[in-house]
């Protein structure tokens, strides 16, 4: 999956996307659509989530993103975008940053970033959790809430 990006580096990976739209006139609109594509080295991810607007509350995405491959290294729990830190160079400027330790090794750098799967926007708030699903082969679950433009 391309969105997640580390050590401030972008990457330019092949992607699927479906949507669909309902809107509610006095709630927003909510767009279902889909993902799929390489995660971390040695991994993918199958992903399917929602774009919801808002009526004065802004843009978000919820995901959800069952990855399968090496899962060598990954560890359960959630972790969130920091205000504190930010990027000066690279593909996170701009963009909330964040910490994730367990892919520090895996991919090299300390920043991690992430880009909608709906329309590559740079998420200005997120919140991910990763959790192991105890099956054979492996998989984990990624359940995400990420902010567009919204501090």
């Amino acid at each position: 999956m391309r969105r997640l990006l580390l050590a401030c580096t972008a990457s330019a990976l092949a992607f699927s996307f479906v949507g669909l739209t309902s809107a509610s006139a006095s709630n927003g609109a909510s767009t279902h659509y889909t993902a799929a594509g390489p995660f971390t080295p040695g991994t993918t991810a199958s992903c399917s989530g929602n774009r919801i607007v808002s009526n004065g509350a802004g843009v978000k995405d919820v995901e959800t993103c069952v990855i399968s491959g090496n899962l060598a290294g990954y560890v359960a729990g959630t972790y969130k975008s920091d205000p504190s830190l930010h990027a000066t160079y690279g593909g996170c400027v701009g963009v909330a940053v964040g910490i994730i330790p367990f892919l520090v090794p895996l991919l090299g750098g300390p920043l991690t970033c992430w880009f909608s799967d709906f329309d590559g926007a740079g998420a200005t708030r997120w919140t991910l959790t990763f959790a192991d699903n105890g099956t054979s082969p492996d998989t984990w679950t990624l359940s995400l809430v990420a902010y567009y433009n919204q501090l």
